[in-house]
């Protein structure tokens, strides 16, 4: 990585081997941020770790969350700055860390669900495999205006119509232009979302 990279991906392979989750699986990367130094998977990348060349613009890409597939190819969920305003963007890679070439253009997926910023926090797949990100999401260009936010994607990274009929759920709480965010999304064993919210930024 050179020092031209204004901002990469760090994916690090950090596994709850009970809930197949990762937390803070991708971390901001700069060459004059602050090294970090979680517990790496042995067989992921390069000592447990896989840098991914900034997205888009590269202003600031980086997502909170990831999972485990049941083959431990790993999908992770985050934004990526398209010169106005970030988009959500699904990365998937293969068990030794490279890109998943058969997911979306080169192991990536990228949504642009508002006319704002969209902000996934939390990451969770279903009985059927489908994974549902929860966050925030702004209506309007200016980002006065937003709200949480849950999404569910097929296998291929295309949103699931059968899900609200879009495959975007947003919801404002407080009917206020503040932005309340999932933080966190639940599966109940009977498929119901249970979102885990916060109000304001």
């Amino acid at each position: 990585m050179g020092s031209s990279c204004n901002a990469c991906f760090a994916v690090v392979k950090t596994i709850d081997s009970t809930m197949r989750h990762i937390t803070h699986s991708l971390l901001s990367f700069s060459p004059s941020a602050p090294s970090h130094n979680p517990a790496p998977g042995s067989h992921l990348g390069n000592n447990g770790k896989v840098l991914v060349p900034s997205l888009g613009f590269g202003f600031n890409d980086q997502s909170r969350t990831a999972v485990v597939l049941p083959d431990d190819r790993i999908l992770a969920a985050g934004w990526s700055n398209n010169g106005t305003h970030f988009n959500s963007v699904l990365l998937r890679f293969n068990a030794d860390g490279s890109p998943d070439e058969t997911f979306g253009t080169n192991g990536l997926v990228e949504h642009d669900l508002a006319a704002g910023g969209e902000f996934i926090r939390s990451a969770v797949l279903d009985a059927q495999g489908r994974l549902v990100v929860g966050g925030k999401l702004f209506y309007d260009a200016a980002e006065t205006n937003g709200d949480m936010f849950v999404a569910r994607f097929l296998a291929d990274g295309t949103l699931d119509a059968s899900f609200n009929g879009t495959g975007l759920l947003v919801r404002d709480i407080h009917n206020t232009p503040d932005a309340e965010t999932a933080y966190e999304v639940m599966v109940q064993p009977d498929g119901k979302l249970i979102p885990l919210w916060a109000h304001g930024s």
